[in-house]
């Protein structure tokens, strides 16, 4: 009598033991900064050029995450109230290495610049407009655990599997992580050593984090983010910075983060700066991606 009722009981209950579907995402643009260089001087030894870079970040609803801007199917315009447009917009992400420092945002950053362009002396605002594409994910995964010799230009090959949409279809990606650069963090000491490393993924793929696996105590953590870099050829080079103690044997284990069940949208930009600051939320509200 006891299992008839028990078995009732579960009869009634069965849609409880189902996951709730996940939400769709709402992305939107948000804008940062705006930074005009006259083209006056010398920054990092060189000389400037005229150009305005507008800075902006995206956002989306949980338990979605940005993935990726993806650079070559992004469309978006500057100008000012004059009508004046730079000769061409180049799209940058806004994460680099610079020399054996990285520049790391909070958030996934975009960089919309006009170069060897300025707004004219008596416009009242510059604004940015057109579409972002952008990748989000609702799921990270990690790669299998790689093993790279701590020499320079070293590398590896591994495979990041449902990395990357092919209309709209997730795949795997066949890439290497590669030690692009080493050397001691204290002149005159062996034992501790700074390691930049590198892998390049499709344009709109996104990686998370490079943990460093220690495999005499694998509960010991060790990640760093991995940041976008140089964009080409419809490829971007992540890249992750690295102190730590030179291992014995002189080779590093790593295992890469990297996100997965992507989805893409396409994020209306319009935002219009004034010469003072904000003047205009030109924009419209996230799009969902359906």
């Amino acid at each position: 009598m006891f299992r008839t009722l028990f078995s009732s009981v579960l009869a009634c209950v069965p849609v409880l033991l189902h996951a709730q579907p996940v939400s769709e995402p709402a992305v939107k643009a948000v804008i940062h900064s705006v930074n005009i260089w006259s083209g006056e001087g010398r920054f990092h030894g060189e000389d400037t050029v005229p150009h305005l870079t507008m800075h902006m970040l995206f956002q989306c609803t949980a338990p979605w995450k940005i993935a990726s801007v993806h650079l070559g199917k992004t469309r978006l315009d500057l100008c000012d109230s004059l009508g004046s447009r730079p000769p061409g917009v180049q799209l940058l992400h806004q994460a680099s290495v610079t020399e054996r420092w990285i520049v790391s945002p909070l958030r996934p950053w975009l960089s919309v610049e006009g170069r060897d362009w300025t707004p004219g002396r008596d416009a009242r605002w510059v604004e940015v407009r057109g579409t972002a594409a952008v990748t989000v994910s609702s799921m990270d995964r990690d790669s299998e655990v790689v093993s790279v010799p701590l020499e320079k230009g070293a590398r590896v090959p591994v495979v990041l599997e449902k990395a990357a949409l092919n209309s709209g279809k997730e795949e795997d990606v066949h890439t290497e992580l590669t030690v692009t650069n080493w050397g001691f963090s204290i002149p005159g000491q062996k034992d501790s050593v700074w390691v930049e490393l590198s892998l390049v993924l499709p344009d709109g793929s996104g990686a998370r984090e490079l943990e460093l696996v220690d495999q005499d105590n694998p509960e010991e953590k060790n990640n760093h983010s991995l940041l976008p870099g140089n964009f080409r050829n419809g490829k971007s080079a992540w890249a992750a910075f690295f102190v730590l103690q030179r291992p014995e044997d002189n080779r590093l284990n790593f295992r890469i983060r990297y996100a997965s069940r992507l989805k893409e949208a396409e994020v209306p930009v319009s935002f219009r700066i004034g010469m003072a600051g904000m003047v205009l939320p030109a924009g419209r509200p996230g799009k969902t991606v359906k």
